[in-house]
């Protein structure tokens, strides 16, 4: 009965290796369990009857055909079985429209290095093509993508990549910062955004406001020598302010001063705070005089000897020790 069984279940897998499958799809077409099939492509394996290829950037890793119907082009060349994860990335991707990778994964829901490991399994595959745009990584799917069988073509899909959207969040905070105040400067940026001015990475508004300036988004004036300079946007700082503001959330110019207003409002508390602490701190040192230096106090000194600590005798004391 075993025995029967068993070449039951190798013809029935046999039939189905036809073309290249895996062992999830012979499972389900098969209706054996996964033990069973194992133990039959092993066998069939051994006796040559059977040839495992490796796969990448699928749900399996190995697909089986069998050895007299088989060549290495139709394992290869097969419809790759995705990820239920790579299904839904490659289902948000339009036809001829590339889209930011980050977008990406605001459709889907995952984080953002989900999101890209998925984009890159996609791109092994050939399904689709990444590249890589200023600061962003940006994905378009191929012809090859929109003929598989798990593109949804109803899926929600993803916003296109705007070149404009390179330059990177920090920039286009600062870029509409500058926008709503008219001309700021870098302390006023620094309070609005939140940013530090210089940080790791080069993101501080320093940096940021180089860049810029570099791109030619912002010019920057200062009244007389030594005091601040002031940051304006140039004609196409202005123009890719107001491409932006038709994109991203951003507070009206109102409500950007209110709160340039309060963080100053704060800076100072926190300064005065800071020169009321060190004030009670110079008044205290008046009154009680400095500190005691470290070890003998200067006015009535000691040593250190075998019955104690005892006054040191002045220079004619010691003169008179000797004498005696």
């Amino acid at each position: 009965m075993g025995q029967r069984t068993t070449r039951q279940t190798s013809s029935r897998l046999l039939s189905l290796l036809t073309k290249p499958r895996t062992t999830l799809e012979l499972r389900k077409l098969s209706h054996t369990s996964p033990q069973n099939v194992d133990q039959q492509l092993k066998r069939l394996m051994r006796r040559t009857i059977v040839q495992r290829f490796e796969i990448f950037g699928e749900a399996a890793r190995y697909v089986y055909v069998r050895s007299d119907s088989h060549s290495m082009n139709s394992a290869q060349t097969r419809e790759p079985k995705l990820r239920p994860v790579d299904a839904t990335v490659l289902s948000t991707l339009q036809t001829d429209v590339a889209s930011p990778v980050h977008r990406i994964a605001q459709i889907v829901g995952r984080d953002l290095s989900v999101t890209t490991h998925s984009v890159l399994r996609l791109a092994k595959l050939r399904l689709v093509t990444l590249t890589r745009a200023g600061r962003l990584r940006v994905a378009r799917i191929t012809r090859t993508g929109l003929d598989h069988s798990q593109y949804d073509r109803a899926a929600a899909k993803a916003a296109p990549y705007d070149a404009r959207l390179a330059i990177g969040e920090e920039s286009i905070k600062a870029l509409l910062v500058i926008n709503a105040l008219g001309r700021a400067r870098s302390r006023e940026i620094t309070l609005v955004t939140g940013l530090r001015k210089y940080r790791e990475g080069g993101t501080g508004t320093a940096n940021l406001i180089q860049w810029l300036t570099e791109k030619g988004y912002v010019s920057s004036t200062s009244g007389r020598p030594g005091s601040q300079r002031y940051h304006q946007l140039t004609a196409s700082g202005r123009e890719h302010a107001a491409f932006f503001l038709t994109r991203i959330p951003f507070p009206t110019p109102a409500q950007v001063r209110r709160r340039l207003r309060r963080e100053l409002m704060h800076l100072h508390e926190r300064q005065s705070a800071v020169a009321r602490e060190r004030a009670k701190k110079r008044a205290l040192v008046r009154e009680t005089g400095p500190p005691a230096p470290e070890g003998a106090n200067a006015l009535h000194p000691l040593k250190e000897s075998k019955n104690g600590l005892s006054h040191s005798p002045d220079h004619g004391e010691e003169e008179t020790c000797q004498r005696r």
